[in-house]
């Protein structure tokens, strides 16, 4: 057996995700690609602002807000992205 087959028996034994669980999709009303493109970009900003977090704990003076002002913005996005899909969650 291959081990990518391995690997993926495994994890549907021990793990709790169902395979595939779309139903986050779903509950967002976003496509596949949509939710995959979205949630990259995220990814990508917040290793930006871990980039630059980085650099400010080095040298304080550089960066001063940039990394809570994107997370800010991010976490903004992400309720916006949440509650016009129909979905309320209390944990935004």
């Amino acid at each position: 057996m291959r081990l990518s087959c391995l690997l993926i028996n495994w994890l549907r034994k021990n793990s709790e995700m169902k395979f595939p669980n779309l139903q986050h999709l779903r509950d967002h009303k976003i496509s596949w690609s949509d939710h995959g493109k979205r949630s990259a970009k995220w990814a990508l900003r917040m290793q930006i602002a871990a980039i630059k977090l980085g650099i400010h704990s080095l040298f304080p003076w550089v960066f001063v807000t940039d990394a809570s002002e994107e997370i800010e913005k991010l976490h903004k996005e992400m309720v916006v992205a949440c509650t016009t899909k129909g979905i309320q969650n209390e944990n935004f």
